[in-house]
């Protein structure tokens, strides 16, 4: 269930600024980050797009590789972010978060290549 439109404001005020100073950097403030904005869903559209570059912002911020979700994870993504909320199991999520960063690589690996003119 969404945040109500009027909670909306102090709901993301205490999640920065209590909340998220507890998180520690790197991966665990992404997915915290991530599921923040997906429980709030502050927004009438974008709430998934936002929170997906906040997924990689977090990662990036912290020297990470950033983590783009190829469509054919976004179902899975999905349903496992449901299981997070409603049933408060993370181990799926967590899969399809470690198959995103693979696919990111392999994304970056082949994107770097192309413009060097090696082949992997």
């Amino acid at each position: 269930m969404p945040t109500p439109p009027e909670c909306t404001s102090e709901t993301y005020r205490v999640l920065l600024g209590d909340i998220r100073s507890t998180v520690p950097d790197g991966l665990a403030s992404a997915v915290f980050m991530y599921l923040a904005m997906n429980m709030i869903h502050g927004f009438g559209d974008g709430n998934g797009r936002l929170s997906r570059f906040l997924l990689g912002w977090e990662c990036e911020s912290a020297g990470l590789a950033a983590i783009v979700i190829p469509l054919e994870l976004r179902s899975d993504l999905a349903k496992n972010l449901v299981a997070v909320l409603f049933e408060k199991k993370l181990e799926g999520l967590v899969e399809v978060l470690k198959k995103a960063h693979l696919a990111t690589d392999r994304l970056l690996q082949q994107i770097c290549s192309e413009n060097t003119g090696s082949h992997p």
